[in-house]
């Protein structure tokens, strides 16, 4: 078994900026969000299974007061059913980097967990079978004489 490499963990800033999040269905976001904004940009965090995990920024349409412009008021960032408020697009990125982080880790934590438990059980299993092995007692000649 080759040992894996260790992905660099969350800092605690950016875990508690990743737990800042609102946790909503796909037919709330539907709902409440989509209907109202644009899809800016998708970014893929994950391939698993058949299945790609993608984290979307959506940006909620405004129109600027004086000049009557369309513009961007608010960026969502949706994975999963989180969805993170942004006012910056490069704050936006930086919270996909840092959701792509999370899922290294969490995936490599994952990998290390079932290699513990394949070695857990591997060593249960030898020493199970050492436990079959009988030792037999020789007898001394005196009590074999008696």
């Amino acid at each position: 078994m080759r040992k894996l490499k260790e992905p660099a963990k969350l800092t605690p800033m950016e875990k508690n900026k990743l737990s800042k999040s609102i946790w909503l269905k796909d037919w709330h976001f539907n709902l409440l969000i989509k209907r109202h904004c644009t899809e800016i940009s998708s970014h893929l965090i994950c391939w698993d299974n058949d299945k790609a995990h993608y984290a979307f920024i959506w940006g909620l349409n405004a129109v600027k007061t004086n000049t009557n412009d369309p513009c961007i008021a608010n960026l969502f960032v949706r994975y999963d059913f989180r969805l993170y408020q942004f006012h910056s697009i490069s704050d936006a990125c930086k919270m996909i980097e840092m959701l792509k982080k999370e899922h290294e880790y969490d995936e490599y934590e994952e990998k290390m967990y079932l290699q513990e438990s394949e070695r857990k059980k591997n060593a249960k299993e030898r020493s199970s079978k050492s436990k079959n092995v009988k030792t037999l007692k020789a007898n001394s000649k005196e009590d074999v004489a008696a």
